[in-house]
């Protein structure tokens, strides 16, 4: 039976969030995140299981919904399926920093997103079982050293290669058409003309991110984390980026406020 295969048959049977809320607290999962209560919800047909955070723990940033996968021992609800690695979608309370707009018509296509994540997740921990180990000792929280810097990066970007483009492209979909770009005196919202831009928009912005995470957990390394990214994007991103790889992934955020700013050029020279 495949990872999907079981975690249909978990999200069939009946009041599977009530059943599911003692797991997880014995597990420490709602200590460890601050969650405070779960749901089962649908969307486009797929159950998911929704948790929702104290909008105060651990949120130095605002977010409107993340992906999470634990290990769950199942066997009180399902004792042939023991030890499961169950992804669900945790959803923050109300944070004061996030405005109530945000709250509603534009988190519904992060939740979009983040269910997307559970989808491709079933998939690719069924056809790759090393992922599980590989999560444990080489993600970015995990590793403490530049010895398996190499590795480490290797994987944060494979996972972003992999899982962000169809979440991307679900959120796309569900009715995110732009993006904040930040300005000097604040930010702007750009739109994007189509799915296409937008994926590669965030997938740049998401590299780059990931980049700079690693600068700022090796700070007395920054040479070695810049060469090794570098060296890794060319290898592993050209074919999602594109040409310039390294550039243009460093340089989004200058790219799309160009072309923010030839738009409203244009706008101005055709309303003269």
């Amino acid at each position: 039976m495949t990872n999907r295969q079981t975690y249909d048959r978990i999200l069939a049977k009946d009041r599977i969030a009530e059943r599911l809320f003692p797991i997880m607290e014995e597990a420490g999962v709602l200590a460890q995140l601050g969650i405070i209560s779960i749901s089962k919800e649908e969307l486009d047909g797929f159950p998911f299981i929704a948790s929702v955070e104290r909008y105060d723990h651990k949120m130095p940033i605002p977010y409107m919904a993340r992906y999470i996968g634990c290990p769950l021992d199942l066997s009180p609800i399902s004792p042939e399926t023991g030890l499961f690695y169950f992804p669900f979608v945790s959803i923050p309370g109300k944070h004061p920093l996030v405005a109530d707009d945000l709250m509603g018509k534009k988190r519904k296509p992060l939740i979009a997103h983040e269910v997307r994540h559970v989808v491709d997740i079933l998939d690719y921990t069924w056809s790759h079982p090393e992922y599980y180990e590989d999560l444990a000792t080489l993600s970015l929280g995990i590793v403490s050293g530049t010895e398996n810097l190499e590795r480490s990066m290797r994987f944060e970007i494979d996972k972003i290669l992999r899982l962000e483009p169809n979440a991307l492209k679900a959120e796309y979909r569900a009715g995110a058409k732009t993006i904040l770009v930040p300005l000097f005196f604040g930010s702007s919202e750009y739109e994007c003309a189509t799915c296409e831009e937008f994926v590669w928009i965030q997938l740049c912005d998401d590299l780059r991110q990931i980049h700079n995470a690693y600068l700022a957990k090796f700070p007395a390394s920054k040479d070695e984390v810049k060469k090794t990214f570098e060296r890794l994007a060319v290898e592993m991103c050209g074919k999602a980026v594109g040409p310039d790889t390294y550039a243009r992934i460093m340089g989004i955020t200058k790219i799309v406020f160009g072309s923010l700013l030839s738009r409203r050029r244009a706008q101005r020279s055709r309303s003269a």
